[in-house]
Order: structure tokens, then C-alpha cells, then sequence
């Protein structure tokens, strides 16, 4: 097993460099997206600067208009997610042997990039069989995900602080849990099945909009589930439209639809079928979907 330090990021929320080690990975960080201020110039590109020749390998599955500048260079393996639906199955035992020895390891802190950090450390072995078709279940819809996967998904959707996320790594490159971590991951994952039913009864009283059906989750006095809020609602029209009460808001479609959102909404990178904006936007967004309809 490869012993390094793992860190959890966002693509808009990454690390220093100047702390991280001398041999680093990224996995499953996409290449910012424009959107509030943020951007690949602003941030992804000084990462990749500060990191320099520290940067060992990034594995990526979105999409991105700045990765065509990064074809030609070996340590960057980037992958439309039509291509790879799931960061994991990218993590070969052949990219971890050329990656060399690592000492740190930067992964999105959602099951797919914790999944992929634990098969990392395992040199390139799936933490549990059908680890990888979990992870494309649960971040693309492609295929029904176990109920272990589901299990750590839920658990993460509730809680997104560092124990939790530590947790549920090392049960996965552990292959075990300690009574305290299988509790407090079981305990999340129950609470989030009533925020699921929460959700279900807030699209229930959604409407028809154009193209999209419209969940408004604003006024909600218990948090609603984004995802699953488009998901339930995508059943119900093309498209699946979200607003927030954290002033964003948020639509969807299924993947095999023949659209670009970020090139739609001008925000360069991101999930082709997925995107989030802030609130202001709203207008410019039922405008698009009324057009649909």
C-alpha cells in the first residue's frame, strides 16, 4: 500500500502548494470553472504553477475548454466524463507505477474522489469489488449502485466535515470499520433518507416551467437534497431546475442529451449536463428552458 497524505478539495477550493508535498496527485479535481469570481486563471492555473515539478499526476473525468493546452503533457490524464463516467476506473495499476513514489494525494471530497484516492493507496486495486461501477452509479447514473456504495454516499451527503471524510477513506482502503466510524456512518446515512423523503415531497409540489420542472427549496425550513431534487425532477420533465436557499441555484438533464451548459451559461468547464449559477441568473435561466418548451 502507498503511504501518503491525502487532502480533500473542490476544484475551486484547493489547497496551498507551497504545503503540500514533494510528489503530488490530484484526482478527480476538475480545472475551475468560471463562475463568482472564480476561474481557471484565478485559480486552478497558480495551483498548477505553485505545484511545478512536485506535480506528479492529475486524473480527471469533466470537461474543460483549457484542457486541449495539457494534451502533450503525460502527467495529465483528462477525460470527458462521456468517456469515463467515473474517476476510479481512470486509477490503473500502470498510472500508479508511472506516477512513481507519491507522498501526497489531492481528491475531490465526494465518494468518487475518496473512491479514487483509496485505490490510489492500494496501487491501483478497487477497495471493494464493484467499487468502480459504484462510483459511476452514484456521480453519473451510469448502472445501479450497491448498497455499500450507497451507503457511503448518503453518509457523505449528510456530512461533509474531515472526520467524515476520513472515515469513510480508510473503511474503504481498510476493508473495515471501527464501531465508532460504522456508527457514525450509518447514523448519517439514516438521516439521509428523511432528507430524501424531504426532498421528494418538495418536487412533488414543484411546476412545470418550458422544459424543466422547478423545485423551489428556498423557503424550505429543513435542508432539501440538490441532486436528488433534479434527479426526482427530471422524471417529471427534460429538464430539472433547482433554487436554493444558499442563493444558487441549479439545473440539470441527463446525460445523453445533446447539450453544453457551461458553453450555454458561458462558464467554461463543468459537467456538460449539470450546472449550478447564482441566483441572479434565474431570469436568463427560465428564458433557456421556456425556449425548450
Amino acid at each position: 500500500m502507498i503511504n501518503a497524505v491525502v487532502h480533500f478539495a473542490a476544484p475551486y477550493r484547493l489547497p496551498d502548494p507551497a504545503k503540500l508535498g514533494e510528489a503530488v496527485v490530484l484526482l478527480d479535481i476538475g480545472f475551475c470553472a468560471d463562475l463568482e469570481g472564480r476561474s481557471f486563471e484565478t485559480i486552478t492555473e497558480p495551483f498548477i504553477d505553485g505545484l511545478g515539478d512536485r506535480l506528479k499526476l492529475w486524473i480527471d473525468h469533466h470537461t474543460h475548454d483549457r484542457h486541449a493546452e495539457f494534451s502533450q503533457d503525460e502527467r495529465f490524464v483528462l477525460v470527458p466524463r462521456e468517456q469515463a463516467p467515473a474517476c476510479p476506473e481512470l486509477v490503473t495499476p500502470e498510472r500508479v507505477r508511472w506516477a512513481g513514489a507519491v507522498d501526497t494525494i489531492v481528491c475531490h471530497s465526494d465518494f468518487d474522489g475518496i473512491a479514487s484516492a483509496a485505490k490510489f493507496l492500494l496501487e491501483g486495486r478497487e477497495p471493494y469489488e464493484g467499487c468502480d461501477a459504484d462510483a459511476r452509479a452514484i456521480d453519473s447514473l451510469v448502472g445501479t449502485a450497491s448498497a455499500q456504495g450507497l451507503r457511503y454516499a448518503a453518509a457523505l451527503a449528510i456530512r461533509h466535515d474531515e472526520p467524515m471524510l476520513r472515515m469513510v477513506l480508510m473503511s474503504l482502503v481498510e476493508g473495515s470499520e471501527p464501531a465508532p466510524a460504522a456508527k457514525a456512518i450509518d447514523e448519517a446515512a439514516k438521516k439521509f433518507g428523511a432528507r430524501v423523503e424531504r426532498t421528494r415531497q418538495a418536487v412533488a409540489a414543484g411546476e412545470l416551467i418550458g422544459a424543466a420542472w422547478l423545485v423551489d427549496g428556498r423557503q424550505s425550513k429543513r435542508k432539501l437534497d440538490r441532486t436528488q431534487a433534479l434527479l426526482m425532477a427530471q422524471k417529471r420533465a427534460p429538464y430539472g431546475l433547482f433554487l436554493g436557499g444558499d442563493g444558487r441555484l441549479s439545473l440539470a438533464t441527463e446525460m445523453s442529451t445533446p447539450v453544453d451548459l457551461p458553453d450555454v451559461f458561458s462558464t467554461r468547464g463543468g459537467m456538460l449536463n449539470r450546472i449550478t449559477l447564482p441566483m441572479n441568473r434565474l431570469t436568463e435561466v427560465l428564458s433557456f428552458v421556456e425556449r425548450l418548451g
